[in-house]
């Protein structure tokens, strides 16, 4: 599950980064649905698994792809969001690597 929720906040930090991305709704989608599977697939009980889940979901999670793809809201948000995306992915990697998931 730490691959899969690595790769989605990638996926979506990269998406944000290209400022001629196109944004599909499953970008936002997918990245929610793997965080909602998480609580119910961590058969380990891992509590940090399950933060990360919680922080991508409530920081990541409620972006419309809607106001990602319109132009005037890109310029004006995508930086924040780059941002965000990125902390996000680096401390998931960070943490992944310090624990040897």
């Amino acid at each position: 599950m730490w691959v899969r929720l690595r790769d989605a906040v990638s996926k979506l930090s990269a998406k944000l980064h290209d400022m001629e991305a196109i944004f599909r709704d499953s970008i936002i989608s997918n990245l929610r649905d793997i965080c909602e599977l998480i609580p119910r697939l961590n058969f380990t009980g891992d509590a940090d698994l399950e933060y990360f889940a919680a922080k991508v979901i409530s920081d990541l999670g409620t972006l419309d792809p809607e106001d990602l793809r319109k132009r005037e809201v890109d310029r004006s948000r995508r930086p924040g969001r780059r941002i965000q995306s990125f902390k996000i992915w680096l401390r998931i990697v960070q943490f992944w690597g310090e624990h040897g998931h």
